[in-house]
């Protein structure tokens, strides 16, 4: 198979796509896209940890530039 990068990068979302719905078929929902606990107790090298609202944040935003819905359902 030969792609350019482009085509490359639109396998490659199809893949991350199908996964997601397989994913979301067997019972995943939006709230398994999360992190472990320590991840919100213990700081990062900067000093700072993450905070739950800004882990939903970012991960609404990575919904939207996937395309898919609030539900991280892929939409496409």
């Amino acid at each position: 198979m030969k792609l350019d990068q482009a085509g490359l990068t639109e396998r490659a979302a199809y893949v991350s796509d199908m996964a997601r719905h397989f994913n979301i078929q067997e019972g995943m929902t939006a709230l398994d896209d999360n992190l472990p606990q320590r991840f919100f107790r213990e700081p990062l090298e900067n000093g700072t940890t993450i905070r739950p609202e800004d882990l939903r944040r970012m991960i609404a935003e990575y919904y939207q530039i996937r395309g898919w819905g609030k539900d991280g359902m892929a939409v496409k």
